[in-house]
């Protein structure tokens, strides 16, 4: 279910300081393309979210997140 996804991704980059799409399409068992088009959907939500182009294009959590 992508909401689970989107909370799994989310807690991740809480967790860990830097992630890269591989590594979160290998844990989801979902496509790098997938996994591109659900950070840009938790970027839309106002979580600040940090990307690194390239290849391995990286992740990192930058900032709060918003409540309300």
């Amino acid at each position: 279910m992508k909401i689970d996804r989107l909370i799994g991704i989310l807690s991740i980059l809480l967790q860990k300081e830097k992630t890269t799409a591989p590594e979160l399409a290998e844990r989801f068992e979902v496509s790098r393309r997938t996994i591109n088009r659900d950070i840009e959907d938790l970027c839309k939500a106002g979580i600040p979210i940090r990307t690194m182009q390239g290849y391995r294009r990286r992740y990192q959590h930058h900032g709060r997140i918003p409540h309300g």
